[in-house]
C-alpha cells in the first residue's frame, strides 16, 4: 500500500519530497501495516492535485455522517459499516456477483492486516496532589485516593490516558478533547465525602465531575438546589451496596418520569425486589417524596433560654392578684 500525505509535518522529521525521512513512531506505523509512505515534492501542484480531488469526493460525496456520542466511537462504527455493507449488498453496478462473494475471492490477494490496532502512546510522569488531582496535557485528571501524594506514570493514547503505579495499571479513562473538560470523578471521594458531609454540596466532583450518563442525567433534571448533591453522594454509595447495573436502571426509569429524586429511585428498587414493576405499581413513584430543600423549623427566641440555664417564668406583672401591688 502507497500513501501521499499531503502536509502532514507531524511524519515527517527533516528533508522534502524523495528525501523526506518519517520520524521514528511513523517509522514503527509503517512497519505494522505495511505502508509505503511517498512525500510529494514541495511546489509541484499536479502531484497532489488527484490525491486532493479523490479526498474531496471521498469526504464529501461517499462519506456517510455519523450519529455517534463520542469520536472515539467513528472508527467501530466505520467497521461496522463496512461489515454489513460487504454482508448485505448485492451485485454493484455491472458486477456479475454480490459484494460479498466477490469480497472473499478478492481477500486471498490483500495484505492481511496485524493482529491488533497500533496504538502510539504518549508517555509521562506526574504527582499527584493531597487533593488526588494533577495535570497533564492542560486538563485536570483525578487520582484514586491512594495515591494521592505519589508520583504515577501517564500513557495517553487518542482517545484514553491510562494511570500507571510501579508498573501496574490503576485507572483508565476516556481522554478529554474539548478545553473545558476535566476528568474528575466523584467516585475517587467517596470517603472524604463521607467523613466530611459538610462538603458534599460545594464539592466539585459532585458539581462538575465525570458521572455515569444516567447520574449525570439525573443531574440536570433534578429540581433541587440545596440536596442535589447529596442525593447524587447517596445513589453513588448505593451503588456500591445493589450494584452498579441495578441502581442505574432504576436511575433511567426515574429520569424518564421527570423530576427524579432520590426517594423515586429508592422506590424503584423496592419495587423490583418485589416483583412489581409495571402497571398501576408504578403509579406510586409519583407520591414518593424527597424535599428539594431542607426544611428549617421556625424556633421562638425564648426556646434557647434553657440554653443559658434560665427557666422563663409566667409574666404577672400585669396580673392582678393578692401579691401584686
Amino acid at each position: 500500500m502507497r500513501h501521499k500525505p499531503d502536509y502532514m509535518v507531524t511524519c515527517r522529521k527533516k528533508g522534502y519530497g524523495k528525501d523526506a525521512e518519517l520520524t521514528e513512531e511513523f517509522k514503527l506505523f509503517t512497519a505494522h501495516y505495511g505502508v509505503e509512505i511517498v512525500f510529494t515534492n514541495p511546489y509541484e501542484a499536479p502531484e497532489k492535485g488527484g490525491v486532493e480531488v479523490a479526498a474531496k469526493t471521498a469526504g464529501g460525496i461517499l462519506t456517510p455522517i455519523m450519529d455517534i456520542e463520542d469520536i472515539s466511537e467513528v472508527n467501530d462504527r466505520l467497521l461496522e459499516e463496512c461489515q454489513y455493507y460487504i454482508e448485505h449488498t448485492g451485485s454493484v453496478g455491472t458486477r456479475p456477483r454480490p459484494v460479498r462473494v466477490m469480497t472473499m475471492e478478492e481477500k486471498s490477494h490483500l495484505t492481511p492486516l496485524p493482529v491488533k490496532r497500533y496504538e502510539v502512546g504518549v508517555h509521562d510522569t506526574a504527582v499527584v496532589n493531597n487533593q488526588q488531582l494533577f495535570k497533564f496535557d492542560g486538563h485536570t485528571y483525578s487520582a484514586p485516593r491512594l495515591y494521592a501524594g505519589k508520583e504515577i506514570g501517564i500513557v495517553a493514547y487518542s482517545f484514553r490516558v491510562e494511570l500507571y503505579y510501579r508498573g501496574q495499571k490503576v485507572w483508565e479513562c476516556g481522554r478529554p478533547l474539548l478545553g473545558y473538560e476535566n476528568r474528575v470523578f466523584p467516585e475517587h471521594y467517596l470517603y472524604d465525602l463521607e467523613i466530611k458531609p459538610r462538603s458534599r454540596e460545594n464539592a466539585f466532583p459532585l458539581l462538575e465531575g465525570i458521572l455515569p450518563p444516567e447520574l449525570h442525567r439525573f443531574r440536570k433534571l433534578c429540581n433541587s438546589k440545596n440536596t442535589k448533591c447529596y442525593q447524587l453522594y447517596m445513589l453513588m454509595r448505593m451503588m456500591r451496596e445493589v450494584g452498579r447495573d441495578k441502581l442505574l436502571k432504576a436511575v433511567d426509569i426515574a429520569n424518564d418520569r421527570g423530576s427524579p429524586t432520590l426517594a423515586k429511585v429508592e422506590q424503584i428498587l423496592s419495587l423490583e425486589l418485589k416483583g412489581s414493576t409495571n402497571g398501576l405499581d408504578m403509579e406510586k413513584l409519583d407520591k414518593a417524596m424527597l424535599e428539594d430543600d431542607f426544611y428549617v423549623e421556625q424556633r421562638e427566641p425564648s426556646d434557647y433560654d434553657l440554653l443559658w440555664g434560665e427557666v422563663p417564668q409566667e409574666n404577672t406583672r400585669n396580673k392582678k392578684g393578692p401579691g401584686n401591688k
